[in-house]
């Protein structure tokens, strides 16, 4: 273990027992709809005038979610955004445990992927709190959702910029936490 285990320990004791990740989760302002097209009110006039208002919070559902991007279309552009800034990305995403199968599953949108598979896409992407965040609201999660030690834990590490994954099993060992990436 590296000489200051102790003080990121200390530092990491202080943001679990703190609850930081609600604050953090909560400081980046993104809404509930980041993704979605502004819609216009164009409501059926014949359903309106027998269903009253109503008609145009269904009509702005349904188009929103016709135009929406999908979580394997999301995942898609972040491989190709990312890809292009680091050539080692394939490696770091298999590294974590993302196989070219469940990344194509994943992009084709055959499975809804599991809050533990896009951290560690997270991970490998090197992506920073927020687009963890969104990377995470687009499948129907969150960091603050379930405000385990495990994805306070992760949270951190993200918020530092730190994506050595034996350093970040080391700390999830020691809070007695599953590890993510080694084989124990």
């Amino acid at each position: 273990m590296k000489n200051n285990f102790s003080d990121v320990k200390a530092e990491l004791d202080l943001f679990i027992k703190n609850n930081k990740i609600i604050d953090l989760v909560n400081s980046l302002n993104i809404p509930d709809d980041f993704n979605s097209p502004k819609v216009e009110d164009k409501p059926n006039a014949i359903f309106r005038k027998i269903h009253g208002d109503f008609s145009i919070e269904l009509d702005k559902r349904v188009e929103k979610a016709r135009k929406a991007q999908t979580i394997g279309e999301y995942v898609a552009n972040l491989y190709e955004e990312k890809g292009k800034e680091d050539p080692k990305l394939i490696g770091r995403t298999t590294m974590t445990g993302i196989n070219k199968e469940y990344k194509s599953k994943l992009i084709n949108n055959r499975i809804h992927p599991a809050k533990d598979k896009l951290l560690r896409l997270a991970i490998a992407f090197k992506l920073n709190t927020e687009e963890t965040e969104r990377l995470l609201r687009m499948a129907g999660w969150s960091l603050a959702e379930e405000n385990t030690v495990f994805d306070t834990i992760l949270a951190f590490f993200i918020e530092k910029g730190v994506y050595k994954i034996t350093e970040i099993d080391e700390y999830l060992d020691e809070y007695n936490e599953p590890v993510m990436f080694s084989i124990k």
